[in-house]
């Protein structure tokens, strides 16, 4: 859809205003966002797309075109007395800043209590929320309501614009990152220092902070042994805070082609994410950021829902929608069910590997 397809009956765009997008957290919901300041961004380039998030998560905007301002937050209002005391003087000043902004339009994708608020004070002539919110939802004077279907959650995402702009037509739903070439040459550098250049590298991220999420250590163990003695496969572990555990215990089941990556921040992980050949991930942030970046990768679904949280459309990105039952981690998903989706890909030419002889 073009600029010029939309009358401006229907819609509440011009071209030149200045829009907020708030999202504070988590790191996919952020990324699963991002489609919608692109597609702002690419039909009306006029417009001032700013985007209003936790402090933690401003490096997966970081280098991205589409979006011209971060404001940040420092977090929620959990944790110690300072953290509390703060809390309130933070979302004023926010507020304040939001008003000196002169906003036009303010998109609330996170609908809490202080999102609703800083809406509301913002005085933009447009605040748009999800009217199903109840008392929150009184506080935007443009409400929008998902349709009683399971969508991917990026398609979600469109239903907060239809009542600005009018029916959306051709969503914009790939997320990505923009890595700097810096980025991209540290990542090039490690794999050559660890030999790994030109071989077949396959990543797992095998933590998660939630169990049902969380794909058995066991199978991650023997999905690795036949990668690696089926295609020669060089195994890495990605891991985050307090996760190098679990990634040990795989390594060490693995054996001598699974290496245990050094600690990274989430931009350097993206980096490496790029240059591996393939992923296999859990469900969560890092199965996003492997998408963001657009390589090849099959993802494990236990507790989750694949539709909502999976693009519909990328031959590329594999899921597998397991049944996640208290104590039984393997999801009902054997590893040979996950190696059978990766030799499709393989046979697709989606993947690129020299079989052992």
């Amino acid at each position: 859809m073009t600029q010029n397809s939309i009358p401006h009956s229907m819609g509440k765009i011009k071209g030149r205003e200045k829009v907020l997008i708030i999202q504070f957290s988590p790191l996919g919901d952020i990324l699963l966002t991002l489609p919608v300041a692109e597609y702002l961004k690419t039909h009306w380039p006029g417009l001032q797309i700013d985007f209003l998030m936790y402090g933690a998560y401003r490096p997966l905007v970081e280098n991205n075109p589409h979006i011209d301002k971060v404001l940040t937050l420092s977090g929620s209002s959990k944790g110690g007395l300072k953290r509390k005391v703060s809390y309130i003087p933070e979302r004023f000043f926010t507020a304040i800043r939001m008003r000196e902004e002169k906003y036009d339009i303010v998109l609330d994708y996170i609908g809490h209590s202080s999102s609703a608020l800083l809406s509301y004070f913002s005085a933009a002539s447009v605040t748009a929320g999800y009217g199903s919110l109840r008392l929150r939802g009184r506080l935007y004077n443009t409400k929008a309501y998902h349709p009683p279907v399971k969508r991917y959650s990026v398609d979600k995402k469109y239903d907060l614009l239809e009542p600005v702009l009018g029916k959306v037509e051709n969503p914009l739903t790939q997320t990505r990152m923009y890595l700097t070439e810096e980025e991209t040459q540290a990542a090039k550098k490690y794999f050559d220092e660890k030999n790994l250049t030109g071989k077949f590298t396959v990543l797992f991220s095998p933590d998660s902070p939630r169990v049902k999420k969380k794909w058995a250590e066991e199978s991650y163990i023997k999905l690795g042994r036949l990668l690696s003695e089926r295609y020669g496969a060089k195994i890495l572990l990605l891991y985050g805070p307090g996760e190098e555990e679990c990634s040990q215990i795989i390594q060490k089941g693995i054996g001598e082609s699974a290496i245990l990556l050094p600690p990274t921040s989430v931009r350097e992980a993206a980096a490496l994410l790029k240059e591996v050949s393939l992923t296999v991930l859990n469900d969560g942030g890092v199965k996003h950021i492997a998408v963001a970046v657009e390589t090849p990768s099959v993802s494990i679904f236990g507790g989750t829902d694949l539709t909502s949280w999976h693009p519909p459309k990328l031959e590329w990105a594999r899921a597998i929608q397991g049944e996640y039952e208290e104590g039984d981690n393997s999801f009902k998903i054997s590893p040979e069910r996950v190696m059978e989706e990766i030799e499709t890909m393989i046979s697709a030419g989606y993947i690129s590997v020299l079989k052992k002889p």
